[in-house]
């Protein structure tokens, strides 16, 4: 592994840690994210997937675009932008598209994050829309957060 490789975490290494048998339905695409400020964002990435993944019967192909907010995604065509208009948005869905919005998430405890990441799969995967329908799956799914007055605590 180059000098880069080991400082910098790619979307190959994202995609990666997702179950090889279920790996082509998700599309990853990240910006080079710095290991020392990323890495236990990744890892509560790959806990989330690890989690969710034996909980239902994928059927579809996503896109998760780890980045900061405007996303831009290479198309054959040209680029496709989404900026959301919150800037207090963590990550969200739009559609088959889960955009994670880095910086925001590091931010948060390890716990809090899986959370986070498993609220966005819920969504794309399971075509969720309610948000406290998907709280009380999330903290069904993943023992390391409750759900106190609405919002996610850790255990």
């Amino acid at each position: 592994m180059n000098m880069i490789s080991n400082n910098m975490i790619t979307h190959t290494e994202i995609k990666d840690g997702i179950p090889e048998d279920v790996r082509q339905y998700f599309d990853v695409g990240s910006v080079p994210l710095p290991r020392e400020h990323f890495e236990t964002m990744v890892n509560a990435f790959h806990k989330a997937i690890n989690l969710f993944i034996p909980k239902i019967r994928i059927r579809k192909r996503i896109g998760l675009y780890f980045a900061k907010n405007p996303f831009k995604i290479s198309i054959p065509n040209g680029v496709l932008s989404y900026e959301s208009s919150n800037e207090e948005i963590i990550a969200n869905t739009v559609e088959d598209m889960i955009f994670i919005e880095c910086e925001r998430t590091a931010k948060y405890n390890y716990n809090i994050q899986v959370a986070i990441f498993l609220e966005e799969l819920v969504h794309a995967l399971m075509n969720v829309q309610d948000e406290e329908l998907t709280s009380h799956i999330v903290s069904t799914i993943y023992n390391g957060v409750e759900l106190k007055n609405g919002k996610y605590c850790e255990v």
